[in-house]
């Protein structure tokens, strides 16, 4: 496939409107029984009308971050007594790793499939995902930033396209190149069936659950910030906050993963923040925000009205 050609058939579709989280939909029927227990965050009271499911400002934070605790084993769920994945996941796994391959229509290879992430460690929980990614190498790589757009540009498509959920977990792919890295605790080969990199247990460890607490207070009293103003109408200054607001957050996470890896405070501070709903909303107030500052309303009906009697 040309380079010129490869973004044709991709089809974007706008994020808000693809994907559907467990968090705040009530019970998902791909959960299993036993999974309905999962937390239901309420709307804040601040929050515009018909804004996604946030919690009122530290609402179970405790709660939230140990969810986040290591757990005594690996994700039963997930993996056999022996450490294994499950055939099932296994096969499904694969399968759709090389059906999506297949779909990028690049001279290449498919190096490996592999699952890395909280399921792949014991700081898995009822709401992580199964990350996939799909370690690719290329015949050419001079155009390698191109490519890498693209290969965001077909995950995101994929992932808005397709809920596939395992015994209650929602399966991710992701597409990168065999010389990338990326931080994970543990990294299974699904092509050898084999660890990679086994996870370390460590049961005994401890989280910083009150600075974590007060991180994620601080984002969330900036959130209600930023609704107050929305609520007094001021859309361009919500949508100049909230874009630094979201990059300061995934820079923080980025540099704490860097440094202390995936149980950094930083990198805790953004699942709460996620499990909660907070990126969500963000994200709902942008484009509401967006859409409002650009809308006429009715002093230019009204007016219309008056040039016509």
């Amino acid at each position: 496939m040309k380079f010129e050609d490869m973004f044709e058939n991709v089809n974007v579709k706008e994020y808000e409107a693809g994907k559907k989280k467990l968090l705040g939909k009530g019970v998902n029927p791909h959960l299993m029984s036993g999974d309905e227990d999962r937390v239901d965050w309420k709307r804040g009271k601040s929050a515009p009308p018909g804004f996604g499911p946030v919690g009122p400002i530290g609402e179970s934070i405790k709660d939230e971050v140990a969810m986040l605790q290591p757990k005594e084993t690996l994700n039963p769920a997930i993996f056999t007594r022996e450490k294994q994945l499950k055939p099932d996941i296994l096969e499904g796994s694969l399968k759709l790793a090389k059906e999506l391959f297949l779909e990028l229509e690049i001279e290449g290879s498919l190096e490996d499939v592999t699952l890395v992430g909280s399921n792949a460690s014991y700081y898995w929980h009822r709401l992580s995902d199964i990350d996939i990614h799909l370690v690719v190498s290329v015949n050419d790589t001079s155009r390698k930033d191109l490519l890498e757009d693209y290969f965001a540009l077909k995950k995101l498509e994929w992932n808005i396209e397709h809920d596939i959920f395992f015994y209650g977990h929602e399966l991710e792919l992701y597409i990168q190149f065999s010389d990338a890295t990326e931080v994970s605790e543990g990294k299974y080969s699904l092509m050898e069936n084999e660890w990679i990199t086994m996870p370390t247990a460590s049961p005994e460890s401890t989280m910083p659950i009150d600075t974590i607490r007060k991180k994620v207070e601080a984002y969330e009293r900036q959130s209600s910030h930023i609704k107050r103003i929305f609520e007094e109408g001021n859309y361009k200054k919500v949508v100049s906050l909230i874009e630094p607001l979201k990059k300061t957050i995934k820079r923080k996470r980025e540099e704490g993963l860097e440094d202390d890896g995936e149980m950094s405070v930083e990198n805790l501070t953004y699942k709460v923040l996620r499990n909660k709903g907070f990126f969500d909303e963000l994200r709902e107030l942008y484009k509401k925000a967006y859409d409002n500052s650009y809308s006429i309303y009715e002093k230019f009906i009204i007016t219309m009205m008056r040039d016509e009697e």
